[in-house]
């Protein structure tokens, strides 16, 4: 007698899940289907996980390195030129003012501080003897001053007041009593009525066109009778008259 052959375990689970779950026909193709799908999205996915989750930082060329190295060193280069450059400089102005020679020169008159002062400028000008003197103060006319010129090693230097009588920027040299004797000496007078153009520019603050407009007054309206008649001609007034007064006479 044949005994019936016992199902093995596997088939007998698979039947008990088609019986409970009716896994049979179109429905088998459809778990088919969504398993095929479900791999599939798992695996792009991964994938995605793979590309974008890690990021490998990519390393620059051999030549940009190389130019990146190059640009370093020609900005250190600048650099260090640029110090030296500032060093030298320094040290040139340094050494320039240690080979000028000192000058010692005594500035008084209407000036801030009035006293004797050294000047170590190459080559020191009046317009510095005016400012170690603290510059000329409010009073003080300096319009017939050559702030430009040129001073010696024991000069001295007044600066005129407003109104002040006396010669426009005269010095006196190195041992001296204080004053030039072009300065001490009585400043000659300038005639109105018989002074050309070059002696009446001499007078403070008249120039070349003023100088020709007395001339041309006095051709027409005749010689002047007193110096006061000098404000007749036309940009003379009472202020001008004041500084040129004392050095105009007529005759």
């Amino acid at each position: 007698m044949t005994m019936a052959q016992k199902p093995s375990a596997a088939k007998t689970s698979w039947s008990m899940l088609k019986r409970r779950y009716g896994f049979t026909g179109n429905k088998k193709v459809l778990i088919g289907l969504f398993g095929v799908l479900t791999a599939a999205l798992l695996g792009v996915a991964a994938f995605s996980q793979v590309t974008h989750g890690s990021v490998i930082p990519r390393q620059p060329s051999e030549k940009a390195q190389t130019d990146a190295r190059s640009e370093d060193a020609a900005q250190t280069n600048t650099e260090a030129s640029s110090q030296l450059s500032s060093q030298s400089s320094e040290s040139s102005e340094t050494e320039r003012k240690k080979k000028a020679p000192s000058v010692v020169v005594y500035v008084d008159g209407a000036v801030s501080a009035p006293g004797i002062y050294t000047l170590s400028q190459a080559p020191p000008r009046l317009n510095d003897a005016l400012e170690a003197a603290g510059g000329p103060t409010d009073e003080a006319d300096i319009s017939e001053l050559n702030l430009a010129a040129l001073i010696k090693d024991g000069e001295k230097f007044h600066v005129p007041a407003k109104g002040e009588k006396q010669a426009f920027g005269q010095s006196s040299p190195s041992g001296t009593s204080g004053t030039s004797s072009e300065a001490n000496a009585e400043p000659s007078l300038v005639n109105l009525n018989t002074a050309d153009e070059k002696e009446l520019m001499s007078l403070p603050g008249i120039g070349e066109s003023m100088a020709q407009t007395i001339v041309k007054d006095r051709l027409k309206n005749g010689p002047f009778s007193t110096p006061e008649d000098l404000m007749r001609v036309s940009g003379i007034g009472e202020k001008k008259f004041e500084r040129i007064k004392d050095y105009v006479c007529v005759s």
